[in-house]
């Protein structure tokens, strides 16, 4: 199998049920982030994330971790398209501010493979799964209850 060195830039998104509690630590719920290989081509934006954190929230709570999936992946998306390559993060970290924020920024490098589409998707959920959750995940069938949402999109280039 053929892999290639993959660069992810990358930010953890908490969720606050109790904005008024200060010592409250914010729970992970998501991951955001791109892939790229060969200075800035062949990448990919990746959304991984957890609508049910299993922690007890109100019912705005859970209308706001239920749109979460689709609200982040659009704002990666707005992100990457206005400001290209690695601004993205600075854009989101900025309108995440409330309830949903960033509390992580990071870059990391890891081997992927190359064709594949089934196993990179794989190789991601098990990059991140230690951020959201002590369960792994599984690509069999019968995957456990919990697994998150998760959205992979191609890009022809980051550069921006």
């Amino acid at each position: 199998m053929e892999t290639a060195p993959i660069k992810y830039h990358y930010a953890v998104i908490g969720f606050s049920p109790d904005l008024t509690n200060p010592g409250q630590r914010p729970v992970p719920v998501a991951v955001v982030g791109s892939g790229t290989r060969e200075a800035g081509t062949n990448g990919f934006l990746f959304v991984l994330a957890n609508p049910d954190p299993g922690i007890p929230v109100d019912p705005t709570s859970r209308d706001i971790l239920a749109g979460m999936p689709r609200f982040l992946r659009d704002h990666l998306e707005a992100g990457v398209s206005k400001f290209g390559g690695d601004a993205w993060l600075n854009d989101l970290s900025q309108q995440l501010n409330q309830s949903l924020h960033v509390t992580k920024v990071a870059e990391t490098t890891a081997e992927l493979p190359t064709v594949d589409f089934e196993k990179i998707v794989m190789a991601v959920l098990q990059q991140f799964q230690g951020v959201l959750t002590s369960r792994p995940f599984t690509s069999r069938t019968n995957r456990i209850p919990t697994m998150p949402t998760f959205t992979l999109e191609p890009l022809t280039s980051l550069a921006g």
